[in-house]
């Protein structure tokens, strides 16, 4: 039996991580008070609204 090669971690797990990671940066930045980097706060919007989108499209289907 050969084993398939490691393939890639799924895109809603990877937007999770990278979503945790930015919350615990600005956390970070913020206990040191340091000014949180604009572009953190745009990728965490997108994230965000990326999972709402997916969210609202799972509740709006019907399951047998």
């Amino acid at each position: 039996m050969n084993k398939l090669p490691l393939g890639l971690m799924p895109r809603k797990m990877w937007d999770e991580v990278r979503k945790q990671g930015i919350e615990d940066a600005v956390k970070r930045y913020r206990d040191a008070d340091k000014t949180v980097p604009w572009e953190w706060i745009q990728e965490h919007a997108e994230l965000s609204e990326r999972y709402d989108r997916k969210q609202s499209a799972l509740e709006g289907q019907e399951w047998d």
